[in-house]
């Protein structure tokens, strides 16, 4: 395509540029001035970096200028476990995974909500422990999700029961600590970013006003809930897309938003919330009040959306459908807006979760706009706000976590069977 031979040119030409706080530029400028041949060293040590840091009130600012080619991206090392079968014993089945984390030693939680249960593996991908079951009692879970690592008290795992709306504290062992009923403020369960270490859940609700005929913005909504009282806590808001009711050309009202709009993402692990609106190659981190302590920037190249993206969208909704619904599809899909560029980072995709991820360490990775003509899905990985890394992943690869050395997913076969794998990160120096 032409438009992806502009996008990787784009990126090849970019250079690494240098530039300093405004803080410390008067010091600099003096010790050039009075011929510091020591500040050259220190300058070309960034240039090689490819970053920028300064501060602005309190607020650290990276700006990342090296954007590599595609063909630079990162590829997956060797399976290290594998835990799902087609068949086989109960405990070997999974179904609907709602997430997973590694513990120490290497054992692997999970939960799994054809059991409804947070399941525990060992290396060798056998069940070791199950908790809980179908239900509304303290040990039971209606609709799970996680679990996410904490650290306070005895409680080092934290499950969330989404219809049930409330937070259940497990051990590392997978053994009940206690359970934390939340107080839903609409009949739509918010979705869940992560844990921090104390046990907060930090949600993002999202808001939206009806004006008849027009395409209005949903507003998000960060939210923190934590002990001692578990009172709800909006932290972060910010505009996100548009939606509103639109008619068809075949006379249907339907609910609607431009084709390719940015949507909003967070994530939150250890003491960090990490937030981007996705229409800039940006994002923001938080602390546990809400307050912005970095934000950084990288470049993201031609994101100029085509024509030929817009029918690899049609072709991608209505492939398979039988020629009545696809006419319905096609309907829906002429009544709404083209965005004139791409998002920058991808939106909360059903299967393959949110655009952010927190790794254990602190590192941030985002994962770039999924276009209709990509075969693959592009994981940016930033260290103290320097962007690092770049990993390709297979479309359909639905990440859980990140680690130092290793990422989680879950695959799916052509039969729908998921099986949840372990992979060896061997991430190279430099993007």
């Amino acid at each position: 395509m032409q438009w992806m031979s502009g996008y990787q040119g784009s990126r090849a030409s970019q250079k690494s540029e240098v530039s300093v706080s405004n803080d410390k530029y008067t010091s600099l400028l003096l010790i050039l001035l009075f011929g510091v041949g020591a500040c050259s060293a220190s300058q070309s040590t960034k240039a090689e970096q490819g970053s920028v840091r300064r501060d602005s009130a309190d607020i650290v600012i990276v700006e990342n200028h090296v954007v590599p080619d595609d063909t630079d991206a990162q590829r997956l090392g060797e399976l290290t476990i594998s835990i799902g079968e087609a068949e086989g014993e109960a405990g070997r089945l999974l179904s609907r995974v709602g997430g997973a984390t590694r513990l120490q030693g290497g054992r692997v939680a999970l939960s799994d909500n054809g059991s409804s249960s947070i399941r525990i593996y060992d290396r060798s991908g056998d069940l070791v422990h199950s908790f809980g079951n179908r239900g509304e009692g303290p040990r039971e879970f209606v609709g799970v999700l996680g679990p996410w690592k904490v650290s306070t008290g005895s409680a080092r795992l934290a499950a969330y029961d989404f219809r049930g709306q409330r937070v259940t504290a497990l051990t590392e062992r997978g053994e009940f600590v206690d359970v934390h009923p939340l107080r839903p403020q609409s009949a739509t369960p918010p979705r869940v970013a992560g844990f921090l270490d104390d046990l907060s859940v930090i949600q993002v609700e999202r808001a939206w006003d009806e004006k008849p005929g027009e395409l209005t913005p949903v507003i998000a909504h960060v939210i923190a809930a934590g002990p001692p009282d578990w009172t709800r806590d909006t932290i972060y808001s910010a505009p996100t897309n548009r939606r509103g009711f639109v008619t068809t050309e075949a006379g249907r009202r339907v609910m609607s938003g431009p084709h390719f709009e940015p949507s909003f993402s967070a994530a939150a692990s250890g003491s960090l919330v990490v937030v981007s609106d996705c229409a800039s190659p940006e994002f923001k981190v938080l602390d546990r009040n809400g307050v912005i302590r970095q934000i950084v920037r990288w470049r993201s190249g031609d994101r100029t959306v085509s024509d030929e993206d817009v029918t690899a969208l049609y072709e991608e909704a209505m492939s398979g459908l039988p020629l009545e619904r696809s006419k319905l599809v096609e309907d829906q899909l002429n009544a709404s807006p083209v965005a004139r560029t791409f998002p920058a980072c991808d939106i909360a995709h059903p299967l393959l979760g949110d655009a952010l991820r927190i790794s254990a360490e602190g590192n941030v990775w985002v994962r770039e706009y999924i276009r209709p003509s990509d075969s693959e899905q592009i994981w940016l990985r930033f260290e103290d706000g320097q962007l690092r890394h770049r990993l390709a992943l297979e479309k359909t690869v639905a990440v859980q976590e990140f680690g130092r050395d290793y990422v989680l997913v879950i695959e799916r076969d052509e039969l729908g069977v998921e099986r949840l794998r372990e992979y060896r990160l061997r991430l190279a120096v430099g993007v």
